[in-house]
């Protein structure tokens, strides 16, 4: 199923926590995901049902990044940071999924719910990490040793790995399963004793300081006329104008498609 997750995704939810089956999707909209598990939670672990979210493209490598720069530190040095970089080339012009879009815009206009959301429920412990947090802020920096610049990217990506080190740090052994075998309990806790604990963020990355600007420029339009109706309006009426030839309406086509080489790649800093 296809996004945004936020008007299509509830009742494929409803119906799988009510029927006792496992759901599994690609979404990146945090306030979907989070409100689903608020929702249906004591539904879904009553009837045995699996309700699992960011299994996509971007969510699934930036987890998995993490864990492996983090298994890569032997005492006493510790990760401190990692950042994921996200690189798209193209033989031809780069055409993303106007569903993607229409979730950015929508992710906009619903950020007040999620905060809302977020200061009803009980607070997570945060996560204890070695040494100094990251520096915040906008401006692009300069990856010299694969000869990219990069911005802050705010992806779903960040908040799902901090969700889970979260998740980690109230349970340093993962999370058990319904039915484990002794052996499946120690080599789950062998695991993910592993893993651990640093900060993490994502970044879009281009090889021009240029197509870095253009970045920045469509998340500006987005965050200034997401907020609003007639913003709103404009943007998914006008794709392809707002997003600098990036979305349109009818999508890529397959030779689009074809052409585009997405890039993951991580950086650790140590304490």
């Amino acid at each position: 199923m296809g996004g945004p997750f936020r008007l299509y995704g509830e009742p494929v939810v409803e119906a799988c926590a009510d029927s006792g089956w496992d759901y599994l999707d690609i979404c990146g909209e945090p306030e979907f995901m989070e409100r689903m598990e608020v929702k249906y939670r004591e539904k879904a672990v009553d009837m045995g049902s699996l309700i699992v979210s960011a299994c996509g493209f971007d969510s699934v490598p930036a987890e998995l990044g993490l864990m492996f720069n983090s298994r890569q530190w032997l005492p006493p040095a510790v990760p401190n940071q990692v950042e994921a970089y996200l690189s798209l080339e193209a033989d031809k012009r780069i055409v993303g999924n106007f569903a993607a879009y229409e979730s950015a815009v929508l992710g906009v206009a619903n950020a007040d719910k999620l905060q809302e959301l977020r200061r009803s429920r009980p607070k997570r412990p945060r996560p204890v990490i070695p040494g100094p947090r990251p520096p915040k802020g906008p401006l692009p920096d300069h990856l010299k040793e694969v000869g990219v610049w990069a911005v802050k990217l705010p992806s779903t990506d960040a908040i799902v790995v901090r969700r889970t080190l979260s998740c980690l740090a109230e349970n340093p052994g993962g999370l058990p399963d319904v039915k484990e075998s002794t052996e499946q309990i120690e080599r789950r806790e062998a695991f993910w004793s592993t893993i651990k604990l640093a900060h993490f963020g994502v970044k879009i990355a281009s090889k021009s300081l240029l197509g870095v600007i253009r970045f920045i420029t469509v998340g500006v339009f987005i965050g200034l006329f997401g907020k609003t109706g007639i913003g709103r309006w404009l943007l998914l009426k006008f794709p392809s104008l707002f997003s600098l030839g990036w979305f349109r309406k009818k999508g890529p086509t397959e030779d689009e498609v074809a052409c585009i080489n997405t890039l993951p790649y991580h950086n650790a800093l140590h304490k």
